[in-house]
């Protein structure tokens, strides 16, 4: 869900500091927002002097560097190994343990496949 605007932030917490102020309430019915977020604004503006949304907060970093990521693509490319294969050929050879979802995302980014082509040509008569 997108944050709400700067300046619709501004007004709310105007309203909220003036001197007789409505209740949080009051406030929440009249912009048409929670009462949570009136309360976590006045809060943000003693705590921070903002109204800003704080925005992103990041997340677990990448295991993979992207040089660890070339190397699986250069291994891969033409290769028959697995997933799997490739998690442990990772591991081995330059010490990252990921999950194997992890080496699929990969490799799917990249535009590589692991399913085999058929052997033999596509039967003529169709499926019933």
């Amino acid at each position: 869900m997108a944050a709400f605007s700067l300046d619709l932030r501004r007004r709310v917490l105007g309203a909220a500091l003036a001197d007789g102020a409505p209740t949080e309430h009051a406030l929440a019915e009249r912009f048409g927002v929670s009462r949570g977020f009136v309360q976590k604004l006045k809060r943000r503006w003693r705590t921070d002097g903002t109204a800003e949304p704080v925005g992103h907060r990041g997340g677990a970093p990448r295991k993979l560097s992207d040089d660890d990521r070339a190397a699986l693509v250069a291994w891969a490319d033409g290769s028959d190994a697995t997933c799997a294969e490739l998690r442990d050929r990772l591991a081995a050879e330059r010490g990252v343990g990921v999950a194997r979802s992890t080496v699929n995302g990969v490799l799917v980014a990249a535009g590589l496949t692991l399913k085999k082509r058929r052997s033999e040509p596509t039967s003529a008569t169709a499926r019933t």
